[in-house]
This record gives structure tokens, sequence and C-alpha cells, in this order.
């Protein structure tokens, strides 16, 4: 399995979407080679200490892209806990090219459309709608969701 060891790790090459932005490209732990495998699971054994910002305040006044990748919020990339995988979520760009990197700032400006939320995530309209209505049924199958908001929204039970 794997990729043969003289070949450097790039992001794979893209379908391209209908609106001519490539889609998302998932890498699997299982493209590794075995060194790095090796090597992924000695850097998974050390403790870095990062200087990133801890809390949203921290963060909130940045100049320029945000340059934390790996932060959950970022854009760019999308980390899979569970099975280690990569999902560039621009293949054809670097993260300093993308007009927003952060989710919370995206947050912060307020009411948007899903067409907008959209395009910032590389997801069609439809599929933003799929992602909404799948945690709504969550929130409300918790109890976490308030009667007041699911009236503002005119969410039905």
């Amino acid at each position: 399995m794997g990729r043969n060891k003289k070949e450097k790790l790039v992001k794979p090459n893209s379908k391209v979407k209908v609106s001519g932005i490539k889609r998302g490209v998932t890498i699997s732990c299982k493209s590794l080679t075995r060194e790095e495998v090796v090597l992924k699971s000695k850097l998974d054994a050390q403790n870095f200490v990062l200087t990133r910002p801890k809390t949203r305040a921290e963060c909130k006044n940045m100049e320029g892209p945000c340059p934390y990748v790996g932060c959950k919020y970022n854009l760019y990339l999308d980390i899979n806990k569970n099975n280690g995988s990569i999902k560039f979520n621009f293949p054809d760009l670097e993260f300093d090219e993308l007009e927003e990197t952060c989710a919370l700032n995206i947050i912060e400006k307020g009411e948007t459309t899903l067409e907008d939320i959209g395009k910032h995530m590389n997801l069609t309209r439809e599929r933003v709608r799929q992602i909404q209505d799948n945690v709504i049924e969550k929130l409300k199958k918790s109890g976490l969701f308030p009667e007041e908001v699911l009236d503002y929204y005119n969410i039905k039970e």
C-alpha cells in the first residue's frame, strides 16, 4: 500500500466543480510510506509546546490570514482526529491566498447566506443546508435547544 519512498507528500489533484473551484481533497494515513508512519508516531509521542492562542480574545485581532492551519476553526484544513486523515478544503490555494481563514471571523460578522458559507468552506449551498439540518436535529434531540430558540427560528419539533 502506500507511496514510493522517493515521492514527497503533496496535495493530491482534485476534480473541478462546475463553479471552476477544485473540490476538497483528503489524504489518508493509509497512503503514507513506512518511514512517514514511523515519523508520524514519533511526532505524536512528543509533547509539543505550541505558542498558538488559547482563547478567541488572543487571536481575534491578528493581522492577515491565520497561520494556525491545525486549529479546528481554520478553513484551510480539516483534520480527522479519529483516523488521522487531512482534508485540504482548497487544494489549488495556499493558506494565505484564502479570502477568509477563520470560521470564527465569519460567525462574528453575523447573519450570512448558505451560499456565502459554502464559498468560504468550498461546499455547495445544498451541502451547507444538509449540515445545518443535521446540527439542528442533534441539538433538538440533546435537549440543549431552548424552546425560545426553536420559536425564533421557526423550527418545528
